[in-house]
């Protein structure tokens, strides 16, 4: 699925561009992230994003709560690599996708077929090494999908956590059941 294009569809055809254009960059970003919550409910999707150039939803990370039950994949270029490291602060939606699960870095912006081939093998051997270190993987990604997509992603936390970061658990039991840990 491409975001773009669904919000195209939701839009009446406008683009995202056209939208932060004649409606401001709170609005595009407002219709990005209604979208990403609505895919976040199916359990098997591919997604295309609006990411590119640092304006998309995903280039803060608050917006990744709806994203973080599927497995991420920043596809990188090496150009883009260079110059944020000498200029970190020209590009500070990095940090935000750092938080993807898997990080592909790619030699140029433009692919000839084989480096497509290669590209994809590479994404699939990440998503194996992500399964094969840790047999839960998936299960973790549908139980967050499935507990509604809460942004208490690695660390899920009971059923009953209020979202605050006071009431957060660092081993993802509730308050009372960490207390209870805590003094045994």
């Amino acid at each position: 699925m491409s975001v773009p294009k669904l919000i195209e569809v939701i839009s009446g055809g406008k683009t995202r561009e056209e939208i932060a254009r004649t409606e401001g960059d709170a609005e595009a970003l407002i219709v990005e992230n209604s979208v990403h919550e609505q895919l976040s409910q199916f359990l098997r999707v591919s997604l295309a994003t609006c990411g590119a150039n640092g304006v998309g939803a995903l280039a803060r990370g608050d917006c990744w709560a709806w994203i973080f039950g599927m497995i991420t994949i920043w596809v990188d270029d090496e150009e883009s690599a260079k110059l944020s490291e000498q200029n970190p602060e020209n590009f500070p939606q990095r940090e935000a996708y750092e938080l993807a699960d898997i990080r592909v870095v790619l030699k140029g912006k433009e692919l000839n077929e084989d480096e497509k081939e290669k590209t994809v093998r590479a994404v699939l051997e990440g998503v194996k090494a992500l399964i094969d270190h840790d047999e839960h993987f998936a299960g973790k990604k549908s139980l967050y999908t499935r507990m509604g997509c809460r942004g208490d992603w690695p660390i899920l936390q009971a059923p009953e956590w209020d979202g605050s970061v006071e009431n957060f658990s660092e081993n993802g039991l509730s308050g009372e059941e960490n207390a209870q840990i805590s003094s045994t």
